[in-house]
């Protein structure tokens, strides 16, 4: 990774990622296929390996046939590595338009067999431009490349294999797919990672909904690649099926970011139940399983603090109709405001009708999914009017470990490379303890063995969550690769909190940080944080 003052990637030309691929599904019937070659014009396997795929070699100057795969899975498993296209496994990586960020950097040139070849991984999140809702996600790439960064040069995985990560796109060009959309987006890029890639582990995704989709898309195709995902914090994913076989001992959700359950909680009864002024509260929340499952848990524990207590639900889809919900919120002329939203480009839209129906002096309270200084802070466009809402406010999401010197490290290293702080969007840390996780995952699993796949990664948790400590990082990455391959256990600490998974459910508990606006409007602070 060579550091920048800013790296947001540049998107390759798309024609460049089709004709890749198209170029490799051809091969075998373009200018040199098995029926044509010359007796001269084969000297070496390695040059029938380039020509035609992974098992081809050559024979008295022939080439033979390919090893045939159905997914790439196939190919790691038969050569410890490669990629499946159109049923033939190849050595090179074959680009996909809608996933352009690569680390380390010359992922795209590196041969996917062979010594120092890369162990790849997936991430989903939402990669196009700079500015809007997408600088959340971009920020949560950046902590997933610094810790690939960290664990490359600190001797990556087994036999000194580096790992790579290929970050794929879900929200389109404009930031703004929505609905089957973006469904049909997610099922394609599954189908890319662990269809024609055969990645055993994906970071991501970033919401609720989107991994809902994911899950149900690995079930439908039995894609055997586990998700470890950094924010998805719906508490209907902790009942979600998620093994492809009953028999499994471990799923293939996971999850580095505690569930919603103890979120809503803290926001009903340490932060809003609090205030003896709210007796009606009207809750604006995204209609999708994040918003859903929240203001549910929110509703529930709000009003069993106290029976003189009303909540008023106001729904709105991703393309929501923002002036109709601050309308709704006008009528019922509540106390206080909860706004649960996945992006804080919402969040401000919602602001600015709330404010424009009269509604500006009310107390206001978000999620973890407003935590974002690009949006709510950095943001010329916000008026007077709302930026005092947003200073009044106070929010829940995970905590930032300011005092933690791992996370002190995380951060610099951050700030260098990207140009952001760890504490400028939530689940940062949660992203940073993510791809250390997947990563020690995938050197379990691969340890002495290429027969693996997502649920061989999913069984190392197990041996993470009991004994000695140990803090992830790059300081501790070769004491923590060696007790797994050597048959230790140990508990592991990330710099977001403890990881002390429930295997059964692929999930951990976490605390809740109350976060507000400092006084001088220039960043986020921690009011006061409730463990659970």
């Amino acid at each position: 990774m060579t550091p920048t003052t800013d790296k947001r990637p540049t998107r390759p030309l798309p024609w460049l990622a089709t004709t890749v691929l198209a170029l490799l599904g051809a091969f075998a019937a373009a200018s040199c296929s098995l029926d044509n070659i010359d007796v001269d014009d084969c000297q070496s396997d390695d040059e029938c390996v380039l020509a035609f795929g992974l098992g081809s070699s050559c024979n008295d100057g022939f080439c033979s046939a390919p090893a045939s795969c159905q997914t790439g899975h196939d190919c790691r498993k038969a050569f410890g590595g490669g990629a499946c296209v159109n049923h033939q496994c190849v050595d090179n990586l074959p680009l996909h338009p809608d996933c352009f960020v690569f680390e380390p950097e010359a992922l795209t040139t590196s041969r996917l067999t062979g010594q120092n070849s890369p162990l790849l991984l997936g991430a989903i999140f939402s990669l196009a431009g700079p500015v809007g809702g997408n600088a959340f996600d971009m920020g949560q790439v950046a902590a997933v490349r610094v810790a690939i960064d960290e664990i490359n040069t600190s001797g990556g995985g087994n036999d000194g294999r580096p790992f790579g990560v290929v970050f794929c796109d879900n929200d389109g060009p404009d930031n703004n797919l929505k609905g089957e959309a973006r469904a049909a987006k997610n099922r394609a890029l599954l189908d890319y990672l662990s269809g024609v890639l055969g990645v055993p582990a994906i970071v991501g995704p970033l919401s609720s909904n989107d991994a809902t989709i994911l899950i149900g898309h690995m079930l439908a195709n039995d894609y055997p690649t586990l998700f470890m995902s950094p924010s998805a914090t719906s508490p209907a994913l902790t009942d979600q099926p998620d093994r492809l076989d009953d028999n499994d001992d471990y799923g293939l959700f996971w999850r580095s970011c505690p569930s919603d359950s103890l979120q809503g909680q803290v926001l009903a009864n340490n932060v809003v139940g609090t205030d003896i002024t709210i007796h009606n509260v009207a809750v604006v929340y995204i209609q999708d399983p994040y918003g859903q499952g929240l203001n549910d848990v929110f509703t529930k524990a709000y009003i069993a603090g106290a029976p003189m207590r009303t909540v008023k639900p106001i729904p709105y889809d991703a393309a929501g109709d923002y002036a109709q919900v601050a309308s709704v919120a006008a009528a019922n002329n509540p106390d206080a405001i909860v706004i649960i939203a996945v992006q804080a480009s919402d969040t401000v839209a919602i602001l600015q009708q709330l404010a424009s129906a009269g509604l500006s002096d009310k107390k206001y309270f978000f999620t973890d999914g407003s935590k974002d200084k690009a949006v709510l802070l950095d943001n010329p466009a916000l008026s007077n009017e709302v930026r005092s809402m947003i200073s009044g406010a106070r929010g829940t999401g995970p905590p930032t470990p300011v005092d933690n010197p791992s996370y002190q490290q995380f951060d610099a290293a951050l700030f260098k490379d990207f140009n952001i702080h760890g504490d400028d969007f939530s689940f940062l840390a949660n992203s940073y303890d993510a791809a250390y996780l997947v990563a020690l995952g995938a050197v379990f699993a691969s340890s002495g063995t290429n027969l693996y796949d997502g649920r061989d990664v999913a069984a190392a948790y197990s041996r993470i969550i009991a004994g000695d400590p140990l803090v992830v990082g790059a300081t501790n990455w070769g004491s923590a690769k060696a007790a797994l391959t050597g048959g230790d256990t140990f508990n592991l600490l990330g710099i977001s909190g403890a990881l002390d998974f429930v295997l059964a459910t692929g999930e951990a508990p976490g605390p809740v940080e109350v976060w507000k606006v400092n006084a001088g409007y220039t960043a986020f602070e921690e009011d006061f944080t409730v463990f659970p």
